[in-house]
């Protein structure tokens, strides 16, 4: 008889393939609040560096809607107000983080650094120290206590 053929698999694409990629994300429904991380570390195969490039974030009026794709969804409220900064101080090997956060009762900002809060002003907020920006949706109701209890 004849014995079938052993199965002899096709080789491998060279290691040195190189292929053209993009990464898209795509927004379908915006968030009542975004948290936005700044890319404030590099890491190479050489080096570790801290970037502390100063960048302009708007306070008011982030406007999301062009980035999302569900046009019924879209013609609702896309615009964000920021109402917290998380920042970083310090190098990769030691540093400090500290806070700035808007009062939602009063509209002003106040810096909370470890065991004190002061009230600082809006345009001390933008800093190249920003690491976490906290943004939230224009439109946004707060919960009624009934509703927060229910979610429990």
């Amino acid at each position: 008889g004849s014995f079938p053929s052993p199965f002899v698999p096709p080789p491998p694409p060279p290691f040195f393939l190189l292929l053209a990629v993009t990464k898209k994300m795509d927004i379908w429904k915006l968030p009542s609040i975004i948290c936005l991380q700044l890319k404030r570390f590099q890491y190479t195969k050489r080096y570790r560096d801290k970037i502390d490039s100063f960048i302009d974030f708007p306070l008011k009026g982030l406007d999301l809607g062009e980035y999302c794709l569900n046009t019924e969804y879209k013609k609702d409220n896309a615009i964000y107000d920021l109402f917290a900064v998380s920042c970083h101080g310090g190098g990769l090997g030691g540093g400090h983080y500290w806070a700035y956060v808007r009062n939602r009762i009063d509209g002003k900002w106040y810096n909370c650094n470890d065991s004190s809060t002061s009230e600082m002003g809006p345009k001390s907020v933008k800093t190249s120290e920003a690491y976490l920006l906290f943004y939230v949706k224009r439109d946004f109701k707060d919960p009624s206590p009934q509703e927060v209890e229910a979610d429990v």
